[in-house]
């Protein structure tokens, strides 16, 4: 899947002139990502993988209905994912190296589209600092009804603010103490592989192929938000 910076872009490019709460789209760009940050409880991180594999339509509807900036955002992580993911899988033999690619990929775009160096990303400049009882109780219901599993949001929420804070809003910092964290780690904490000083070069990732899937992204985007719930459309 792209990642954070990525879907962020693509989705403030195909929406960003009806869009009302920016920080709440931008969390809901992130799709089920979130929920790979609760490290601490398998179950979290499960169910990150099942809502990437059980496409459920009514859960859609239920995070349009709590919040339809939100909801479109999740719409739209799941539209790009389903673009890019199956070239960046062919690509990438393992985890590590998709995470190099998907690092790549936003440092990328994010000078080429936003004209800004991915190295200067700071958390509370792209998303909320916290969210409303309602929101949270209406995706633990959400989650509830349509997958029958009873997690917390607000878990969710508060992992994934504290990692994002700390792995990026300091980022040439942490890009350097990453080595010696490897060292001493004995290789068990290893996110060397997160950050890149420069990002790479547009005849590098055109190579690669996505340009092309950029533009196709593009050009395919509302054809299928438009199938969503008209709720998620009043944001369109």
């Amino acid at each position: 899947m792209p990642d954070f910076l990525t879907h962020m872009i693509f989705g403030k490019d195909v929406s960003a002139s009806n869009i009302k709460e920016e920080k709440m789209f931008n969390l809901g760009l992130m799709g089920p990502d979130p929920f790979f940050y609760v490290t601490d409880n398998k179950q979290y991180v499960g169910f990150g993988h099942r809502l990437h594999d059980e496409r459920n339509e009514e859960f859609m509807k239920k995070l349009c209905r709590t919040n339809s900036d939100f909801g479109l955002g999740f719409r739209l992580h799941f539209f790009l994912d389903d673009i890019f993911h199956p070239l960046i899988n062919r690509i990438c033999p393992d985890d590590k190296s998709h995470k190099t690619l998907e690092r790549d990929l936003d440092a990328f775009f994010i000078r080429e589209v936003w004209n800004k160096d991915h190295k200067n990303y700071r958390y509370d400049d792209y998303f909320p600092q916290a969210l409303k009882d309602e929101f949270i109780l209406g995706i633990n219901n959400a989650i509830k009804v349509s997958y029958n599993e009873e997690l917390d949001f607000a878990k969710v929420f508060s992992c994934f603010r504290k990692n994002m804070k700390s792995l990026y809003d300091n980022y040439l910092f942490m890009m350097f103490v990453s080595y010696p964290i490897k060292f001493f780690s004995l290789g068990r904490m290893s996110y060397t592989h997160f950050y890149t000083l420069n990002a790479p070069s547009k005849e590098k990732i055109e190579k690669l192929g996505f340009i092309e899937l950029w533009k196709k992204a593009h050009e395919q985007v509302h054809t299928v938000l438009n199938q969503g719930d008209e709720k998620c459309q009043e944001s369109l």
